[in-house]
């Protein structure tokens, strides 16, 4: 069975990018380093074998023991479950019509044994992982598609909050790893917490941010507070820029004639900075002195949906755009 993408929020659904998934792996120089030790401080504690249920987007999901075989189905779980240590087994990152491509964050920490789905993976090649435990987003993962992987082991499909918009929030998605690991993630979450704060202090900005990724003769661009992006933004001062467009869910389209609205925002964000010659260069112009920063294909993702292993490398990128900025200004 081939799952149902239709409530799928990309960014840039056209090019097949999983912006749910994921903006990726960060924390570096100016946000406390990007290493990835797992010493005491900033790793999970041991897993507890009590049985623990968590509410789901279908109903309370119940996990008795630890798991064993874990299999992540996007790239901001797979992140998590990364961050977590959790023993996985099979991961997706892609949708159908996107490449297999692993983040590069995350290309040293994963085994050379575990299985990479393709984006159009089938029940079938999850059951053949024979998991434990599945996780995984309520845009990619319907009631029907839910009910059979289901019953191959349980699954967690992410639970939206009561305005059903809430999405790409790194910090449940850790708590609710560590209920379904039987793992005390707190020392993961409290490592990210302080080199966010740590970045934010020594670049707080107060004003208007925007994540904008170029969709054929468009751009799509987060708008809303309840986007992931802006948990991640919030602590630097920065909201989303209110740009006039057609509201899709959490974006807002932008015509390529509007673009100039852009330049209104105090951090721009915007990609892929892989297009072909200077496709960018006309949304970016006029912003002298202004925080700029085009990062490809694979960071516009993680934005979208940051995760505890992306969180390090967005932290650099934004530091980077506002250090730029501070220069710009000397």
């Amino acid at each position: 069975m081939t799952p149902s993408l239709s409530r799928r929020p990309a960014l840039l659904t056209t090019l097949g990018v999983l912006l749910v998934t994921a903006l990726p792996t960060m924390l570096t120089a100016c946000s406390g380093g990007n290493d990835d030790s797992t010493d005491a401080a900033s790793s999970p504690s041991s897993p507890s074998t009590a049985e623990r249920t968590l509410d789901g987007e279908y109903g309370p999901v119940s996990v008795d023991g630890t798991p064993e075989r874990v299999v992540a189905l996007s790239s901001d779980w797979l992140g998590t479950m990364v961050a977590t240590d959790a023993p996985l087994v099979g991961f997706r990152t892609a949708g159908p019509a996107a490449p297999v491509d692993t983040p590069p964050w995350l290309a040293d920490r994963l085994g050379s044994d575990l299985t990479h789905l393709t984006g159009d993976f089938t029940v079938e090649s999850v059951a053949a992982l024979d998991p434990d435990l599945i996780v995984g987003p309520n845009w990619l993962v319907d009631e029907d598609l839910y009910g059979r992987l289901s019953d191959i082991a349980p699954t967690y499909v992410d639970h939206e909050d009561s305005t059903g918009t809430e999405f790409g929030n790194w910090e449940r998605q850790l708590d609710d790893a560590g209920t379904l690991l039987g793992t005390d993630t707190a020392p993961v979450k409290k490592n990210l917490e302080d080199n966010i704060r740590s970045a934010a202090e020594e670049h707080h900005l107060d004003g208007t941010a925007a994540l904008a990724g170029v969709q054929g003769d468009q751009i799509a661009a987060v708008t809303s507070t309840d986007a992931g992006i802006s948990y991640l933004l919030k602590p630097f001062g920065l909201a989303p820029l209110d740009i006039p467009g057609q509201k899709v869910g959490l974006r807002t389209m932008v015509s390529a004639e509007n673009a100039s609205a852009l330049t209104d925002a105090d951090l721009l964000i915007m990609g892929p900075s892989d297009l072909a010659g200077d496709a960018l260069d006309r949304y970016t112009a006029g912003r002298e002195g202004k925080a700029t920063r085009t990062v490809p294909m694979s960071t516009l993702n993680a934005f979208n949906t940051p995760d505890a292993s992306s969180i390090p490398l967005l932290l650099d990128e934004i530091t980077a755009a506002l250090e730029g900025a501070d220069d710009a200004d000397d």
